[in-house]
């Protein structure tokens, strides 16, 4: 496999450091095969990281939107390597990121861009490199701890806000979600967590999410002003009973509860209702 494989890209290697951000250097620029056949065969090295120049795989940056993963054993890597050597999903400018984990043997694509981006691009995974593909969306780093302001991470537990949030806003709306008779376990506690913070076109407007444990009770605030492209075409009322069905699609998936109430009201000081789902 001659010449430059990931023209534009690096091949970057972990540094010891505490701090995730800072703890990537540049091994390789433009790497050819050889450089990620050496990666792959050296048992010192866990994950191999090829991005485009001016991204790391660090989604506390901010840049992107989720990643799309697979299994691919390490006897296929040159196969991959082959295949996907100017094919246009490494020409598509939303691609920033190929993260390997040897252990797991599972290749993660990074993306960029905004929810309407990445249908083509899981479709041309799944027809052109691997079917069982599947999508993660990446945490958002605008989230901070309502009880330490202290960023968003992966232990951070609910309640949880975005950075700035004026509570007393009346533009806002009250979503709250309840399960009759259900215990929240840390598991499910986790889940909803999960749910709630990471990136995509539900969780954009969303500004603000607490949990009571007994009976299980989601409350989340929402910015109307803050939704994405795909909710643009509809009217504030409109959109918050979507997103206010799919928190509520999300809760029964997560509890496996026959039973869920949904209700929206303003935010202002009479909560004045607005409907029940």
């Amino acid at each position: 496999m001659d010449g430059t494989q990931f023209s534009g890209w690096d091949l970057l290697q972990l540094n010891d450091s505490t701090d995730w951000v800072n703890s990537f250097s540049t091994l390789v620029e433009n790497p050819h095969w050889t450089d990620i056949e050496a990666q792959l065969a050296n048992d010192s090295v866990s994950t191999i990281f090829i991005y485009r120049k001016g991204y790391i795989p660090c989604w506390e940056c901010g840049l992107y939107n989720c990643r799309i993963n697979f299994e691919l054993p390490k006897t296929d890597m040159e196969a991959f390597i082959r295949k996907i050597h100017n094919h246009p999903l490494i020409e598509n400018a939303k691609v920033v990121g190929l993260y390997y984990i040897k252990r797991r043997q599972n290749m993660r694509f990074w993306l960029t861009g905004s929810d309407i981006d990445i249908p083509p691009i899981m479709a041309q995974i799944k027809s052109d490199i691997q079917q069982s593909a599947f999508l993660k969306h990446m945490f958002d780093p605008t989230w901070v701890s309502s009880k330490t302001k202290m960023p968003f991470r992966d232990y951070t537990q609910l309640p949880l806000e975005r950075l700035g949030l004026d509570r007393t806003d009346p533009a806002l709306f009250e979503i709250k979600i309840s399960v009759p008779n259900y215990t929240v376990e840390s598991r499910i506690s986790y889940k909803l967590r999960n749910c709630v913070a990471q990136r995509n076109h539900l969780t954009i407007p969303l500004v603000s999410a607490d949990l009571i444990s007994k009976p299980l009770t989601l409350i989340v605030l929402a910015d109307c002003r803050r939704r994405c492209e795909i909710y643009q075409k509809y009217e504030d009322l409109e959109t918050m009973i979507l997103i206010t069905a799919e928190l509520k699609r999300s809760v029964c998936k997560i509890t496996q509860a026959k039973t869920v109430n949904a209700v929206i009201t303003k935010n202002d000081a009479k909560k004045t209702m607005i409907c029940k789902l």
